[in-house]
């Protein structure tokens, strides 16, 4: 059975794929810094654990997962956050993540080489 943890979890989509295609798996952890989003979770998945803050989180005690997906805030690369990048406090989310890749999940790569025409 897989093993799941969701970061910046908004409405859970990945868990509602893997529902939706009949894949087992086991919600080992959410974390979702908005209320709302937080509290549609609770009332739709049962996440073993749910965190409010990924920056205030040890990654090192995170269960073991088998599948990690985070999509954190793009905000502060895009326009309309006036490209601030890491000035921005939301930028440094995405390294939070690359931390909980490297404390709790193997990651493999599959490179395609594409045909040149």
């Amino acid at each position: 059975m897989l093993r799941i943890g969701t970061d910046c979890s908004g409405i859970e989509a990945p868990i509602q794929a893997l529902k939706q295609l009949g894949i087992p798996f086991e919600h080992k952890w959410a974390c979702e810094i908005d209320h709302y989003a937080r509290r549609s979770i609770l009332a739709n998945y049962q996440p073993e654990i749910i965190y409010e803050d990924i920056t205030k989180r040890n990654h090192s005690e995170l269960p073991d997962i088998d599948i990690y997906v985070c999509g954190f805030p793009c905000q502060s690369f895009s326009l309309m956050g006036k490209k601030l990048g890491s000035n921005d406090p939301r930028g440094n989310i995405m390294m939070h993540c690359i931390d909980a890749i490297k404390k709790k999940t193997t990651i493999y790569f599959y490179i395609r080489k594409c045909k040149e025409f």
